[in-house]
């Protein structure tokens, strides 16, 4: 049987590492896998929507695997350390569209993120991306304050 796989939202913040750390300790309590997510959000490409679709391509390609190896490989690599199984995975999109869409891919038990403040009065509580979740996550959300 395979282990559970818990999604945790990667962006840097201090809020994303300590959701990091709550779900380092829910993967040791529970067995489960660790799946890093980083969304870079969709608008980077769309500033090029005139250049060639290869090229595109290619600058897309090229964003995701460097966010990998200069970020989150080194994530993985200190967290294997520590006797985690652990995946990392950079997509492009909506951060809370995509982090939904993935989780529910990866058929996730939760998905954890932090909490992260904002300025506009219907996100007093939670990010924008905690919003969007609230209402669209497949799985447990669980957001770290």
């Amino acid at each position: 049987m395979d282990k559970a796989k818990i999604v945790v939202g990667i962006d840097g913040s201090d809020n994303g590492n300590r959701a990091l750390e709550y779900a380092k300790h829910l993967a040791s309590t529970n067995n489960s896998n660790l799946m890093l997510l980083h969304v870079i959000r969709s608008h980077i490409l769309r500033a090029g929507a005139n250049v060639d679709p290869d090229m595109q391509t290619q600058v897309r390609d090229t964003a995701l695997n460097e966010y990998d190896e200069k970020f989150l490989e080194p994530k993985r690599l200190k967290l294997e350390e520590e006797g985690f199984d652990v995946d990392t995975e950079v997509v492009f999109g909506s951060p809370g569209h995509m982090l939904a869409l993935e989780a529910d891919r990866m058929q996730a038990e939760a998905l954890i993120i932090g909490k992260i403040g904002n300025s506009k009065a219907k996100d007093i509580l939670f990010g924008s991306v905690a919003s969007r979740l609230v209402q669209h996550c497949p799985c447990p959300l669980i957001i770290v304050p």
